[in-house]
């Protein structure tokens, strides 16, 4: 499970989400696991915008926790 990322206004757009991505789904591959999952707060547009466009992972399914809606991405380990 993949969630959540927190990054520093100040070095916002400088890769950070993207490394961390990029070494989770390497490493979990390696460890033999075919995918892995997140979870966005869907009020988190930022969140959202880069996890399902810039990541590229793919909508599975909407929860809530009480009150809160929350997004369930999946992304492949393939490289």
């Amino acid at each position: 499970m993949y969630g959540p990322v927190c990054v520093d206004e100040k070095f916002s757009g400088k890769g950070i989400a993207q490394k961390l991505f990029d070494f989770s789904r390497q490493t979990l591959g390696l460890k033999g696991f075919d995918f892995d999952l997140l979870f966005i707060d869907r009020q988190n547009v930022r969140s959202m915008h880069v996890h399902l466009h810039k990541l590229s992972a793919k909508l599975v399914d909407t929860f809530k926790v009480g009150e809160k809606s929350f997004v369930l991405g999946l992304f492949s380990t393939a490289p």
